[in-house]
């Protein structure tokens, strides 16, 4: 018997079985990578009345939500839906990671003449006693891209040429409009 050649033999089915595991615990790893990223696809958004007496019911469901879109909803002390406005009281996230929003109706009345967006409005809307008026707008494609404003306490709007500091009151989602809305005033500082 040719030990050299037995050598050589075993060193090589060594050798296959080594890429063999290899590629068993790479598919394993692809599969649990893949399954985190369906898990955190399919993120769950409920909107609860706020009324302990009704064991708070619910009032909306969304399923396969996006966890940004989620944080932009939960930042966001007003909600729209059916021309209804209602005021956030409180967040939570459920024992089974349901994102919920808590909410009672307000008697606000809305503006029939505001722009509905075809895909996500982001507007910006200093306050007057009475009303408010656009003074940015713009169509955005991910959640990603308003998050950053939605959680400033001040912005920049660029006005006549500066970068005028604009500080926040509230934030909105109308859902009717397919926008979210940053209130606030200008202060008069510029950068």
């Amino acid at each position: 018997m040719d030990w050299d050649l037995t050598e050589k033999v075993l060193r090589n089915l060594a050798y296959i079985v080594a890429m063999v595991v290899g590629i068993i615990n790479a598919k394993k790893a692809l599969n649990d990578i893949k399954d985190r990223k369906e898990k955190k696809k399919e993120e769950d958004l409920e909107y609860r009345l706020n009324d302990e007496t009704k064991k708070y019911p619910a009032l909306w469901n969304y399923t396969n939500i996006s966890n940004a879109e989620i944080i932009a909803r939960m930042t966001c002390e007003y909600f729209i839906k059916d021309k209804n406005t209602y005021v956030v009281t409180a967040t939570s996230v459920d024992p089974d990671g349901t994102a919920v929003i808590y909410i009672q109706k307000e008697e606000f009345a809305n503006d029939p003449s505001d722009p509905i967006y075809s895909h996500i409005g982001f507007e910006v809307r200093e306050l007057s006693e009475t009303s408010s008026s656009i003074i940015n707008s713009k169509d955005v494609w991910n959640y990603e891209e308003i998050l950053p404003s939605l959680h400033s306490d001040i912005i920049y709007i660029q006005h006549d040429g500066m970068h005028m500091e604009f500080t926040l009151d509230s934030r909105e989602i109308d859902e009717d409009r397919k926008c979210y809305i940053y209130y606030g005033n200008f202060t008069g500082e510029s950068r």
